[in-house]
C-alpha cells in the first residue's frame, strides 16, 4: 500500500484542487544578471530541479475521497531561451508576460525556466513555480538542492499495477471518510460553531461596493522590485526594536496606510504565512498556516517597532492552539465534490480583500544567486494570485496588496504587487509609493 508520502498532503490537494477551481497560485522567482550567462550551465540547472524536490506533479484519483497522489512522471517544459535581446527598460514586461506563461499542476508542467539576453549586456532568468508543489521553504530548498547538484529520491509513487493502485484507493477512501466523519461527531458533542478561516476579514471594513472600479483589459497589475543591502536593512530593524520580520511589517502596514487600503478606523491588516516544516524528511510541498495583525494607525513604525513586535510574538503564541481546527477544515475538503469545492473557493475569494499579504521567505543559499557558477545575481520572489489579478476580478473585488520578502548574500529584497482602486495604475506610481515608505526608515534601495 501507499505510503502517507504518496499522497498529497491535506493542505496540498487543497493548494491543487483551488487551482483547478478558480486559477494558478504561483511563486515567481526572478534573477537579474549584470552579464552574460552560461546556458549550458542554466540547462543543467533546470535539468537538477526536475531531480529535485520539484520534480512531482499531482494525479487525480479514481476515487475523490482517496485524496490525489503524486506523480514523478509528470510533463516538464524545456528551458525557454528567448531569441531577440530585449530592451532593459522592458524587463518587467518580460517578467509580467512569464508569470502568465500556463503551469498545470496536474501532469505538469508545473514550473517553467526562462531566459533572456537584455541589451545592457545582463541576463534575466524567471522560475515559475506552482504554489501547490512548493511553498517559499521548499522552493528554497529545490534551488540550493539544483544549485548543488543534489538529487532527491521520492517513493515509488507509481509502483504496481491499476488493481492494486485502485485497492489502494479504497483503503484511503475508507480512511479519509472515517477521519472527517469522527472529527463532526467530535465537533457537535463538543458544540462547537463552524471554525472559521485562519485568516477573517478585518474588523470595521468599508463596503466592497465603495472600492470597486471597471479596469481596461489591457490593465496589468503593477508590480515593483526593491533590492536594499541587507546591513543597512537589519541596522533599521534593530535600531527601532525590531527583527527582519518585524521591519517587513512595518513597510507593508505602510505602504497600505499610503495606499488608502485600510479600515474605517485607520487599521490595517497584514497576513502572515508561517512555516511549520518539519526537517528534511518532510515533503510537504506547503507546510504553512497563517496568522493576521491588526495594526494600529495611532503608532509610529517608523520610531518604534517593539509594538508590532509584541503583536507578533503574541499571535504566534496563539496560533499553537489552532492546529486542530485547521486540521477539520482542511480534511472536509478531501471529501468535497469538486464542483462544491469550486463553488466554497469561489465564495471565498471575496473575503478579506483589505489585507495585506506578507510572505517572509527567509534566508535563501547564497549559490542560487550563481546559477552558472559565476558573479551572482540580484533576485526577487514574487506571489502570483491569477484569480484576484485579471482585470475583471482586480476592480470588482476591491484590489490587492501583497509582498514577499527574501534574504541572499548581502541584499534583501521586496517584491510588491498592489492595486487599491483606483491607484496605482503603473509600476511608477508604486515604486515612488514604496520608495516614500522605505525613505521614512531611512533605507535606499535600487528598483528594477
Amino acid at each position: 500500500m501507499d505510503r502517507p508520502e504518496r499522497r498529497l498532503a491535506e493542505i496540498d490537494s487543497l493548494m491543487a484542487r483551488s487551482q483547478v477551481a478558480v486559477g494558478v497560485s504561483a511563486i515567481h522567482t526572478n534573477w537579474l544578471f549584470d552579464r552574460a550567462v552560461d546556458i549550458d550551465r542554466l540547462r543543467e540547472f533546470d535539468e537538477a530541479l526536475r531531480r529535485g524536490v520539484l520534480g512531482r506533479v499531482a494525479v487525480r484519483p479514481v476515487l475523490g475521497a482517496a485524496g490525489d497522489r503524486w506523480t514523478a512522471n509528470g510533463h516538464f517544459a524545456p528551458l525557454s531561451v528567448a531569441t531577440e535581446v530585449l530592451p532593459r527598460a522592458d524587463l518587467e514586461d518580460w517578467i509580467a508576460a512569464r508569470a502568465a506563461d500556463p503551469i498545470e499542476v496536474y501532469g505538469g508542467p508545473a514550473m517553467r525556466l526562462a531566459v533572456t539576453r537584455l541589451d545592457d549586456g545582463g541576463t534575466a532568468v524567471s522560475l515559475l513555480t506552482s504554489h501547490a508543489i512548493a511553498d517559499a521553504q521548499f522552493l528554497s530548498r529545490a534551488l540550493s538542492d539544483a544549485a548543488a547538484g543534489r538529487g532527491v529520491e521520492f517513493p515509488a509513487f507509481d509502483k504496481g499495477g491499476k488493481p492494486l493502485r485502485f485497492a489502494d484507493e479504497v483503503v484511503w477512501s475508507v480512511r479519509q471518510l472515517g477521519r472527517v466523519a469522527r472529527m463532526r461527531i467530535a465537533q457537535a458533542r463538543s458544540d462547537q460553531a463552524p471554525v472559521p478561516a485562519p485568516i477573517g476579514p478585518a474588523t470595521a471594513d468599508e463596503p466592497l461596493a465603495e472600492r470597486t472600479v471597471t479596469v481596461p483589459d489591457s490593465f496589468v497589475l503593477p508590480r515593483t522590485s526593491a533590492i536594499i543591502a541587507r546591513g543597512a536593512w537589519t541596522a533599521a530593524a534593530e535600531s527601532r526594536g525590531g527583527t527582519s520580520s518585524v521591519l517587513a511589517v512595518a513597510v507593508l502596514a505602510d505602504l497600505a496606510a499610503v495606499l488608502g487600503r485600510t479600515t474605517k478606523t485607520g487599521l490595517t491588516r497584514v497576513r502572515v504565512p508561517v512555516s511549520i516544516r518539519g526537517d528534511e524528511t518532510d515533503l510537504r510541498a506547503n507546510a504553512v498556516t497563517g496568522i493576521a495583525l491588526d495594526l494600529d494607525p495611532a503608532l509610529d513604525r517608523t520610531a518604534d517597532l517593539r509594538p508590532v513586535r509584541a503583536l507578533l510574538r503574541t499571535t504566534l503564541k496563539e496560533l499553537a492552539g489552532r492546529p486542530t481546527s485547521e486540521a477539520r477544515m482542511l480534511a472536509v475538503n478531501m471529501v468535497t465534490p469538486r464542483r462544491r469545492f469550486a463553488r466554497m473557493v469561489a465564495r471565498f475569494t471575496n473575503i478579506d480583500y483589505l489585507s495585506a499579504a506578507c510572505a517572509i521567505c527567509g534566508e535563501f543559499d547564497s549559490a542560487i544567486a550563481r546559477l552558472d557558477g559565476g558573479s551572482p545575481a540580484a533576485m526577487t520572489i514574487g506571489l502570483i494570485n491569477r484569480p484576484l489579478e485579471t482585470p475583471p476580478r482586480v476592480g470588482t473585488t476591491g484590489g490587492t496588496l501583497t509582498m514577499a520578502i527574501m534574504e541572499v548574500g548581502d541584499t534583501v529584497s521586496l517584491r510588491v504587487a498592489a492595486f487599491h482602486p483606483p491607484n496605482p495604475r503603473t509600476r511608477d506610481e508604486l515604486a515612488a509609493d514604496l520608495k516614500a515608505v522605505l525613505d521614512r526608515y531611512g533605507l535606499t534601495a535600487k528598483f528594477w
